[in-house]
């Protein structure tokens, strides 16, 4: 089972209890475009974004694929620098954490800005299990892996209040039990979350997902 694929259930039933179909979506560092056409499905207006020419290449070609090109445009721009329009929900799955802590307080600033009061964020990012940020051990790794209450002062302090959160630790058993076992799900959940947790009790990150909306 695709551990990205637990990851989109987890935001797509929740965009369903805290927002009509919005009008505008953007999809930043859409990469090839798999989640892109997922969240067509439901929008207006999908706005891809995202630094590769060819990514964005094979994100239109998917869209086209799906029948969607006509609700579809792209930017090709480094989120570190990347101007939004105006929107109503903008995702941003696994891409913040290789910014630098002023490239991501920008980048915030920016969504903040782009989106209305009521309007959503989605946010995905690898974050340090401690109190103190991490960085990726590897010399072909420039992932900066802050605690979660980096994220929690910025977000709030910028208007966003969290509507929900939760680590992959906790969420990812979730999802499993619910498509595994469906109506049995309570009883599935705490023996498969306890066997992730085992699996996993020795990393120093976890991936936490946000759903939050502007104030």
């Amino acid at each position: 089972m695709d551990e990205l694929s637990l990851y989109l259930g987890w935001l797509l039933r929740r965009l369903t209890l805290h927002q009509d179909a919005p009008g505008v979506t953007v999809d930043l560092g859409c990469g090839n475009g798999t989640w892109t056409v997922v969240l067509a499905r439901g929008a207006r207006r999908i706005i891809a974004v995202d630094v590769s020419g060819d990514m964005l290449a094979e994100c239109s070609r998917r869209l086209i694929e799906a029948g969607f090109q006509d609700r579809a445009s792209f930017i090709e721009s480094d989120l570190s620098q990347v101007e939004l329009p105006p929107c109503d929900l903008v995702v941003a799955g696994a891409v913040v954490h290789y910014l630098s802590d002023a490239h991501l307080d920008g980048l915030l600033a920016r969504i903040a800005k782009a989106l209305p009061p009521g309007g959503l964020l989605y946010l995905r990012t690898t974050v340090s299990r401690s109190e103190r940020t991490l960085t990726g051990t590897r010399a072909s790794d420039h992932a900066i892996y802050r605690p979660m209450a980096w994220y929690d002062d910025r977000l709030r302090r910028l208007g966003f209040e969290t509507l929900d959160v939760a680590t992959a630790t906790d969420f990812v058993p979730a999802e499993v039990a619910r498509r595994v076992f469906g109506w049995l799900r309570a009883l599935a959940y705490h023996p498969i979350r306890w066997g992730w947790r085992l699996l996993r009790w020795r990393k120093p990150t976890d991936v936490a997902a946000y759903l939050l909306r502007r104030r």
